[in-house]
């Protein structure tokens, strides 16, 4: 069953419905605005796809991803990406504190930070047992830097380990790149160690350098201002 919330004074009825549908054991998907308001607590453990009803093309990315298909060909309207502003980065930082540097937390956080920065992304279902991807991420504003779909990978550290580690999984993905997200920094080379070179098509960020860049930049600009980093040669830093 495909549920679709916009309208507020058709939601009652929907939400009635898709409960049924749960009841009677049927699968329900949900679609909802990405400028509109938080689904309910009673869709929790659904697959949720936050992205406008007529942008097929992002939806079709979900639905592939969360069955395990590649990417669809081009269909439709646009993902748009914005910056998110002072405010919502304050308070997603301060989620961040007060969820800790668990894997989870930190990725509910990030999935949450991106869908209300305009784009479609589709998280790991908690109970997978097969390690694939943190965060599959549609934006159409990320396709003028060929870097769209994107894979998100959520690290503690920056590490050789953790830069491998995510080379194999966007081998065995469709997405055309990959960023790597992390909560702490690399040594620093004031401590003996050599500076840590993350190899194209892999970008690196730490969580709170994304964030704080996304006060005023969309998602996209952001990958854009990592990748022309990583081209011309520039580190990866904190």
């Amino acid at each position: 069953m495909l549920v679709i919330l916009g309208d507020p004074a058709r939601s009652q009825n929907t939400l009635f419905e898709a409960g049924i549908a749960v009841g009677m054991g049927k699968r329900v998907i949900v679609i909802t605005d990405p400028g509109g308001e938080t689904p309910p607590p009673d869709l929790d453990g659904l697959l949720t796809i936050r992205a406008r009803p007529d942008d097929l093309q992002a939806i079709a990315f979900a639905l592939g991803q969360a069955e395990g298909r590649t990417v669809p060909d081009p269909v439709a309207a646009p993902a748009i990406g914005h910056p998110l502003g002072d405010t919502r980065v304050d308070e997603l930082l301060a989620l961040l504190k007060k969820g800790g540097p668990r894997e989870r937390s930190v990725v509910r956080v990030l999935k949450t930070a991106l869908e209300e920065a305009g784009t479609v992304t589709v998280e790991r279902p908690v109970q997978d047992t097969h390690r694939r991807i943190d965060l599959g991420v549609w934006s159409d504003d990320l396709d003028a830097i060929a870097l769209n779909p994107l894979l998100i990978e959520v690290k503690r550290t920056l590490s050789r380990d953790a830069v491998d580690q995510t080379l194999a999984l966007l081998q065995g993905s469709p997405m055309h790149a990959a960023l790597l997200v992390y909560l702490d920094p690399p040594p620093s080379q004031t401590d003996g160690h050599e500076a840590l070179e993350v190899p194209l098509p892999v970008l690196a960020a730490s969580l709170e350098t994304l964030l704080e860049r996304m006060r005023t930049s969309s998602f996209a600009e952001v990958v854009r201002d990592l990748r022309n980093q990583a081209v011309h040669g520039v580190s990866a830093a904190s």
